[in-house]
């Protein structure tokens, strides 16, 4: 039976050191993965997404590119923060941005 450190070790993703971001996240999902589950979401063939997007990478930065500004946008809101419930709102629509793309994260 393995020991719980041989166990965590095992599960351990990959180092991201030696790749750029955009690299480790399309090459180390499996090819049907990413497109497969973003085809359903968007409740449209993967057929029909990889025509629009015929590499996976190009998917894979037009999302980054629309987190990124949506993400730009709600943090320059955060210095209008001036009491608890404008930072639980902040709070909250950050997540929910996060939670929205979580996809990105690997």
């Amino acid at each position: 039976m393995p020991t719980p450190r041989a166990r965590s070790r095992r599960a351990a993703p990959p180092s991201a050191s030696s790749k750029s971001r955009s690299s480790y996240s399309t090459a180390s999902a499996s090819p049907t993965s990413a497109p497969t589950l973003i085809s359903a979401e968007l409740k449209i063939s993967p057929g029909n997404l990889y025509y629009h997007y015929p590499a996976k990478e190009e998917l894979i930065n037009a999302l980054f590119g629309r987190y990124e500004k949506a993400l730009d946008e709600l943090l320059r809101a955060a210095d209008g923060v001036r009491n608890v419930e404008d930072a639980w709102l902040f709070f909250h629509m950050l997540f929910e941005l996060i939670w929205q793309y979580r996809f990105l994260y690997p």
